[in-house]
């Protein structure tokens, strides 16, 4: 239930497809993501 609502608090972004894709050796659950997860 916490990653869920961690996803869902923030607003969406309106030209999120238009910019370049994320570095794929940069992790998505970096130590700001942990946080915000556990901060929720």
């Amino acid at each position: 239930m916490g990653p869920l609502t961690a996803l869902t608090r923030d607003p969406g972004q309106k030209n999120i497809m238009k910019g370049p894709p994320r570095n794929p050796a940069n992790h998505i659950m970096n130590k700001k993501n942990i946080i915000d997860i556990l901060w929720s």
